[in-house]
């Protein structure tokens, strides 16, 4: 899970410092962003059923954790409002910090 966060971690970086006036450096980002962040998670997934003991709990954990993890879309009205247009500085900025504290937890 580390290494697949390293691409999320630098895509999020390169996005939020360059300007709208790179938009193929920004294109080329997103891959980067996506890979890290989908590669994630069925390593979380893995990690957190392996680690559950029983039948009900790993159901339990399982499902908790996807959903606490869905709340990220009800988030991400508030990080990314249309007054951010076209850059997002700030909503990219808090994803790259929420990547580098899960990188470190």
């Amino acid at each position: 899970m580390l290494f697949v966060l390293v691409p999320a971690i630098v895509g999020y970086a390169v996005i939020a410092y360059i300007h709208a006036s790179h938009p193929k450096a920004k294109y080329g980002m997103t891959f980067l962003m996506a890979t890290g962040l989908y590669s994630s998670v069925p390593c979380v997934l893995g990690w957190n059923s392996n680690n559950s003991a029983g039948h009900y709990k790993r159901a339990t954990t399982s499902a908790l954790q996807l959903a606490i993890a869905n709340c990220g879309g009800f988030v991400a009205n508030f990080i990314y409002p249309n007054k951010d247009k076209p850059n997002f500085d700030r909503g990219h900025l808090v994803v790259l910090s929420l990547l580098v504290m899960a990188w470190f937890m």
